[in-house]
């Protein structure tokens, strides 16, 4: 599902590239190729867009919030904060900052993707010893994945992506919610969680503790696709 996703938006930008090429014809015979050689600067580069290295501290930090669009997200476990964009353009895309304790990364305003090679993802690290009271993520067209984490209350909601909670554990409870995606769990540590597909499959190959309605904590809900519980 994904992969289609992306086949689409690329044969898009390739759409876009083709028709700017157009202008640059000079006369029949000649081609200036002015758009040739920017496309060929083109790079694909890590940025550390992380804030201020005096503010990343658990006391300072006690929630994530992200908010894009056309972009994988990766939330991880590491040995300190950082916020990193990778197989990114010349120039970052994003921006990072810690405000009312939460670390907060959103897309620069003007800013988009269609000259890029390779997939841009944006990597969050938080230290292994941090326990997050809530991490809020929503996107569109791109993959999450929470890796590793040790968070209160999740936030998490995705369309035309998958989301993947790998050894996460969840000690409060909320709401993850896909449309046109997979949700899977692997090997976490969750309350009890009601998981409801509406047009997909359920499959769940480990014990979790199965609430519904008010009586479960972590609700997942996915519109279209599969839930699976490992």
């Amino acid at each position: 599902m994904k992969k289609s996703l992306k086949l689409g938006v690329f044969l898009m930008s390739v759409g876009v590239v083709l028709s700017s090429v157009s202008f640059v014809l000079a006369k029949p015979g000649e081609i200036d190729f002015t758009l040739a050689r920017y496309l060929t600067r083109v790079k694909t580069e890590t940025h550390d867009i992380s804030p201020d290295k005096t503010q990343l501290t658990n006391d300072h930090i006690q929630g994530i919030k992200v908010n894009t669009n056309s972009f994988d997200i990766v939330v991880k476990s590491g040995d300190n904060y950082a916020v990193q964009e990778l197989d990114s353009a010349g120039q970052p895309l994003f921006e990072s900052k810690v405000e009312n304790q939460q670390l907060v990364v959103s897309q620069k305003s003007g800013r988009n993707r269609i000259f890029q090679s390779g997939e841009t993802r944006l990597e969050i690290t938080i230290p292994e010893n941090a326990n997050l009271q809530k991490l809020t993520i929503q996107t569109e067209n791109g993959d999450i994945q929470l890796t590793g984490i040790n968070v209160n209350q999740v936030q998490v909601r995705n369309t035309n992506g998958d989301i993947t909670l790998q050894q996460v554990t969840v000690t409060g409870g909320g709401k993850v919610t896909n449309e046109n995606g997979d949700i899977e769990v692997e090997q976490s540590q969750l309350p009890i969680v009601e998981a409801e597909t509406k047009s997909g499959a359920l499959s769940m190959k480990r014990a979790y503790h199965v609430g519904y309605g008010a009586g479960a904590n972590l609700h997942l809900l996915n519109q279209s696709g599969d839930i699976d519980l490992n």
